[in-house]
């Protein structure tokens, strides 16, 4: 009997960075009885109230992922956790979830969260992890994070083609809990001359040719010679500049 429980649960267990909660033990034919046998034997490893780990079982997403099983089903990883998630170099991972059930809940050692979006539209999941949209982490941590910071997440989100500019300023009309002057007037800049991403150097180079009135160029442009294929930034195609 042990040994069947046992293998329902590592199968469950894959599909959740090592760990299972209280509800999915007794669904898969466990009872209290055998969860406190199986915690004394060091088989499973307490991490929250109602969520354990398999013991030996850990990944990198494992301490996110078990924030959010605690806090429910309407938990994800948001805020600077999604942009981690998302796997901008520039920021830590880090424990921050918010709930789309309306109702503000506390878990020690994380950063919860309330909101009132639907979850449907806002939240989604990267590497097994419910996280919400990208464009959204971002316009989360516009809020309070160093405006530096924010402007090299999105950029790096977009240049990854993990979002878009139109995306961003979507999720700025729709979070509906505050402005976010800075992040705006980025991504209208970066709209205003095709949503160019490599560089605030290279975007202002774009905004001056444009102000010149020496529109019609495409970025990113694709030549193809002898040693293969380039890209380059600004180009200029039937002129071939």
């Amino acid at each position: 009997m042990k040994s069947m429980i046992w293998n329902v649960i590592t199968a469950m267990a894959e599909l959740q960075h090592g760990l299972v909660t209280t509800a999915q033990l007794l669904e898969a034919g466990g009872t209290e009885d055998w969860i406190r046998w199986a915690v004394r034997a060091g088989r499973l490893v307490r991490i929250y109230r109602g969520v354990y780990a398999i013991a030996g079982n850990a990944s990198a997403d494992q301490a996110l992922m078990a924030a959010c099983l605690a806090l429910g089903p309407t938990a994800a990883a948001s805020h600077l956790a999604g942009v981690a998630v998302w796997g901008t170099p520039h920021v830590l991972p880090c424990l921050e979830v918010t709930t789309f059930d309306h109702h503000q809940r506390c878990l020690p050692g994380v950063t919860t969260h309330s909101s009132r979006l639907d979850r449907d539209e806002a939240v989604t999941t990267c590497h097994n992890v419910p996280v919400v949209l990208p464009a959204l982490a971002v316009v989360q941590i516009a809020r309070s994070a160093n405006p530096g910071l924010v402007a090299r997440a999105a950029n790096d989100l977009v240049k990854r083609h993990v979002t878009t500019f139109d995306e961003v300023l979507s999720w700025i009309d729709r979070a509906h809990d505050g402005p976010r002057p800075m992040l705006r007037t980025l991504c209208e800049r970066a709209l205003a001359v095709g949503g160019h991403y490599d560089s605030p150097a290279c975007r202002d180079v774009c905004e001056r040719l444009t102000w010149a009135g020496l529109t019609g160029f495409s970025l990113d442009y694709q030549v193809t010679d002898a040693d293969g294929v380039m890209l380059v930034d600004i180009a200029w195609p039937p002129p071939k500049v």
